[in-house]
């Protein structure tokens, strides 16, 4: 993951979460748009690391059902247990 500037983003969100996925070739750039009145940064950081997780499931993995991946990085399925 590479953090980018937010220059060409809006201003003001639309929606009180959004993500916008673009692929170029072999890479993928997916940008996190939130209400920072409703989301603090280290939830929107879980979610990235949580989306980060899924996708490097997928890429290791192209032929499994999508019901066998995991949403929760393993670390939190202690907490849900």
């Amino acid at each position: 993951i590479t953090p980018i500037g937010s220059e060409g983003l809006y201003e003001i969100e639309k929606f009180d979460f959004s993500i916008f996925i673009d692929d170029y070739g072999d890479e993928l750039s997916v940008q996190l748009g939130y209400f920072t009145s409703l989301f603090h940064n280290d939830t929107i950081v879980k979610i990235a690391d949580q989306f980060l997780d899924l996708l490097e499931q997928i890429v290791t993995s192209p032929n499994k059902e999508y019901s066998q991946f995991n949403l929760l990085p393993s670390y939190d399925h202690n907490l849900v247990d």
